[in-house]
């Protein structure tokens, strides 16, 4: 049996055989270390090799030319041996040809170098050799450049976050080498800024940008969007360089926008450019740039320089090896966004950084501006025409115009011709203070050239004169248009082929002005219409319908006084002597010792102020003592010569002077001609102009010779004897036979008008007691006779169709001569008037209550429906003016009375090479003969004797002189 080993036994052996392994190693170590100690060391030497960049154009090397060494320090080796000891270390400051010499013992070593920029280091190599003698002593290391960082950074706006999504993004990066260093890095865009590194080989590198953005809004567009943006950065060794690129929202072209922050040049590392210059031709669009450069190799990165929130953005526009670069397209918002021109170098590997040019240092080849302006503008068509000169094409034209009121100029066309023409209405030309042609070319402007309204030519129609008749319009009482019951100017404008049916060439308005009292005749504003009758531009139009149908526009001129509710007489009353209208009105703070026409307000500080007004407390006179009221008169005139008017009638006009009826009628006479001498000037000596001179005295009615008056002596002396006296018609023209009259109208005889009571009432009221057939007949005769006289014979809305009317002595006055003009049977249609219900309250007669007319009621014959057919009188009065028309003696031939019997009255008219012979019978009782000369022609007839109602045309030769009876009640026309 075995006895087993004791533990102390065992621990002896293993103690020993530890000891015995150990001295065993420590021996050998001794023994190689003492064969080391006893070899001889080996001279080393070690060539360094620094690194290259590969050339993108030869890929060629180039060691003295394409490296980042010129900015090396130092460059430092270390030896290890086999036990990672450092037995050797040495730094030099050579940049090329860099080696070193060490005496090294045999064996194996790792030799480090490290190339350094102060303390960073930019390059390193590593190799390990094995030295044994002198036969292998050289070593060689190849090193290579510590890789740089590019940071890129994705911002997005926030507008472009909250309104587009973001399908796609990408990152892409390439070296601008032969060999095609590539990738594609996809972005996940996770908000309005994000961040992406990537450690490239140093040299050029092209960093690109793509994104795609959907608008979340499907009606933005559009609705998808393609961005992209790149840069060329040169990533420099163990640095980081940092690049931006913005999505952002251009608010100018309203779409999302891609650009570069450009990055922090470190070093320059080649010349810049020198010399740069730029011009920009506003007319070509284009950025010409050039400047100097000594190295033929070199290539030139073109940028433009964008200021945003003081911070530059580079944006790449294109590169080139020539030292000029043009910009093509180069539009106004891109000058306006940029603030300068930059050019960074690339040479060699090498860049300079940028120089940059300064927007106010590049030069701006302007637009030429356009001469030559001329203007026309025609107040009847509203037609504005312009042409210039320019020499140049593609481009464009901008019209603009200036209203006194604005330091702006607004834009109303853009056109490539060298004229325009537009329709400018009266009142935008009346406001209108220049007209300007500006060239645009690429977005750029040219200087502007203007014209002065007061340069442009003024034009119109020059419409003639065919009828020379002129109708009297109450334009409340005529044909509505937008359902209230009160006329307006569309509702004339409407009515306009009625009107060229009558024959009629002019048409007078009563007051269209805005005003208080219905008829117009209290102004409050004399540069603006009456609501009721619609707006300025409604007038215009009514005025421009009217003339291109060829029938003139005269205005109602009221200004023997205004309202007293117009601002001049309201200040004058509140401010008395203080007011600028104080004198604008015969005004007294002291109580006259005549009162007669004399009016009063208190004022709201108590004061009593005393007016002088003609006509009535509300119609105070204005004082033309006072030049200041002359001059706005013609202001007045000016604004509606601009808006169209033909021609203007001059209300009390006998009354601009005097504190009565009939003083100081030789003043206002004086008044009057200074305001029909501005008239002419303004609208030419064709103008129509006639003032209301009311008084039968042919005596007074010469104080305003030569001016055409209305002739109230004809009125009166037709009104007092419809059926004929002798000497009728001598006793009521032969007053305008004075050589005083040298005009084309020498007055305005009439019968009816808005102030009396309307002839046709009192013949079949009051003259015939209600004999409607022979009333009528008489009027027809006296109108026959009224169109059968020279001038411009007026008549008063309705009269061609009888409509009735009698003047009241209390309310409502005068409103019954000025109803509704009948358009229908029932009196009940589209456009029927019918404003006078509001005023007939209370009132039972007639049809007063139901549509406004107490002296016309349905199925009476007097209405135009009723009057289309047979002999009626409408179609008497149509004849009858177009007779004026067709035989242009009958309307502006010089008169011979041939007969002034109370039962024939025979007028001569003859004009060039055309007579007329008008017989007319006013006597229903008796007849009369008269010799009708050879070579006449009968055209036309009435007969209205007996029985007898009818008229027209006739056709028959007068071979010979032959004698003929003119019974009762007849009318005969003659031509030769």
């Amino acid at each position: 049996m075995r006895k087993k080993m004791s533990y102390s036994r065992f621990t002896f052996l293993l103690i020993l055989a530890l000891f015995i392994f150990f001295s065993g190693c420590i021996s050998e170590v001794k023994n190689e270390s003492q064969i080391l100690n006893s070899k001889q060391k080996v001279l080393v030497k070690v060539n360094v090799n620094t690194p290259f960049i590969e050339n993108d154009t030869t890929n060629t090397w180039n060691v003295s030319k394409e490296s980042f060494i010129d900015y090396l320090s130092k460059v430092i080796i270390t030896v290890k041996d086999v036990n990672d000891q450092i037995v050797f270390t040495k730094e030099t400051t050579n940049k090329t040809n860099i080696y070193f010499e060490i005496e090294l013992l045999p064996g194996t070593y790792t030799f480090e170098v490290k190339g350094y920029e102060e303390d960073l280091v930019i390059f390193s190599g590593e190799k390990v050799n094995q030295i044994i003698d002198e036969k292998n002593n050289i070593v060689n290391i190849e090193t290579f450049f510590v890789n740089g960082i590019v940071r890129t950074i994705i911002e997005i706006d926030d507008i472009i976050y909250e309104n587009y999504d973001i399908t796609s993004a990408t990152l892409i990066l390439k070296k601008d080498t032969a060999q095609e260093d590539y990738e594609e890095v996809p972005v996940t865009i996770t908000g309005t800024s994000t961040l992406i590194n990537k450690e490239l080989y140093p040299g050029m590198w092209t960093v690109k940008f793509e994104v795609d953005l959907k608008s979340k809004d499907a009606s933005m567009l559009p609705e998808n969007v393609h961005l992209e943006n790149e840069f060329s950065i040169e990533v420099l060794p163990a640095k980081t360089k940092s690049l931006t690129f913005n999505v952002v929202f251009d608010t100018e072209v309203n779409e999302p926008k891609l650009v570069v922050i450009f990055p922090q040049i470190e070093l320059p590392f080649v010349d810049p450019v020198t010399n740069l210059k730029a011009e920009v031709n506003e007319l070509e669009g284009n950025l010409s740039i050039n400047w100097d450069y000594s190295d033929p190799n070199a290539e030139f990165y073109i940028y433009k320089e964008i200021e945003e929130q003081g911070e530059y953005l580079y944006e790449f526009v294109g590169k080139t090896s020539e030292k000029s670069y043009t910009i093509e397209n180069f539009t106004k918002q891109e000058y306006d966004k940029f603030s300068g021109i930059a050019i960074n170098v690339y040479a060699n590997g090498k860049e300079s950084g940028l120089v940059v040019l300064k927007k106010e240092n590049i030069k701006l080849i302007d637009l030429e501006s356009v001469d030559g302006i001329s203007a026309t503008y025609n107040v009847d068509t509203n037609k504005l025409k312009l042409d210039w000169n320019y020499a140049n094409s593609n481009v464009t034209f901008e019209v603009l115009k200036k209203s006194i009121n604005s330091n702006e100029y607004e834009i109303i066309s853009q056109l490539t011709q060298n004229s325009f023409s537009t329709e400018f209405t009266g009142r935008q030309f009346w406001d209108l203070e220049k007209i300007a042609i500006r060239v645009v070319a690429n977005g750029f402007e040219s200087k502007i050239n203007e014209i002065s309204r007061d340069d442009i030519t003024i034009t119109s129609l020059n419409l003639p004169l065919t009828s020379s008749t002129m109708y009297t319009l109450f334009i409340r009482s005529y044909f509505d248009t937008d359902g209230d019951g009160v006329g307006d100017f569309s509702g004339v404008a409407e009515k306009v082929d009625y009107l060229k049916s009558l024959g009629v060439d002019t048409v007078w308005f009563l007051p269209f002005n805005k005003s208080k009292s219905y008829h117009g005749y209290d102004v409050e504003d004399y540069y603006d219409v009456e609501p009721d009758y619609g707006t300025l531009q409604d007038l215009d139009n009514m005025i421009k319908v009217l003339n291109e149908n060829g029938i003139k526009v005269v205005m109602d001129l009221v200004v023997n006084h205004t309202s007293d509710t117009h601002p001049w007489f309201l200040d004058a009353v509140e401010n008395t002597t203080n007011s600028p209208y104080w004198n604008y009105y015969i005004m007294s703070l002291d109580e006259p010792q005549n009162k007669n026409h004399w009016h009063y307000k208190v004022n709201s500080k108590g004061q009593t102020v005393w007016y002088f007004g003609l006509f009535d407390s509300s119609m105070p006179d204005l004082n033309y003592d006072n030049p200041k009221v002359m001059d706005e008169v013609k202001k007045i005139i000016d604004f509606w010569a601009d808006m169209g008017v033909d021609g203007f009638r001059l209300d009390a006009a006998k009354h601009y002077y005097g504190f009565d009826w009939n003083d100081g009628i030789e003043q206002s006479a004086s008044v009057a001609k200074e305001i029909e001498d501005y008239i002419k000037d303004k609208l030419g000596e064709n103008a129509i102009v006639v003032s209301e001179v009311y008084d039968g005295d042919s005596n007074v009615l010469l104080k305003f010779a030569p001016m055409p008056v209305f002739n109230f002596s004809f009125m009166y002396n037709l009104r007092g004897n419809f059926e004929g006296r002798d000497n009728l018609i001598s006793d009521s023209i032969s007053w305008i036979d004075s050589s005083l009259y040298n005009l084309n109208v020498f007055h305005f005889p009439f019968i009816d008008s808005h102030d009396l009571d309307r002839f046709i009432s009192e013949l079949v009221d009051s003259k015939y007691q209600g004999d409607v057939i022979s009333a009528t007949k008489q009027y027809l005769l006296v109108n026959a006779l009224l169109l059968s006289l020279t001038g411009m014979p007026t008549i008063y809305y309705g009269d061609e169709i009888g409509l009735r009317g009698w003047k009241w002595h209390s309310e409502p006055w005068d409103i019954p001569v000025r109803e509704p003009m009948q358009w229908y049977k029932d009196q009940k249609g589209n456009g029927q008037t019918y404003w006078t219900k509001e005023f007939y309250e209370g009132i039972t007669e007639g049809s007063a209550n139901e549509d406004g007319a107490i002296y016309d009621d349905p199925d009476d014959g007097v209405s135009v429906e009723e009057q289309e057919n047979g002999y009626s009188i409408l179609n008497f009065f149509k004849e009858f003016i177009n007779l004026r028309k067709e035989y242009p003696a009958l309307a502006f031939g010089n008169t011979t009375i041939e007969r002034d019997w109370k039962n024939l009255y025979v007028l001569k008219k003859s004009n060039n090479f055309q007579d007329v012979l008008v017989l007319i019978n006013l006597d229903p009782t008796y007849s009369n003969t008269y010799e009708i000369p050879e070579g006449y022609k009968w055209v036309w007839y009435a007969f209205f004797d007996g029985e007898n109602y009818e008229f027209g045309e006739k056709d028959e030769m007068i071979l010979q002189n032959t004698s003929w009876t003119i019974n009762p009640r007849q009318i005969y026309i003659f031509v030769k």
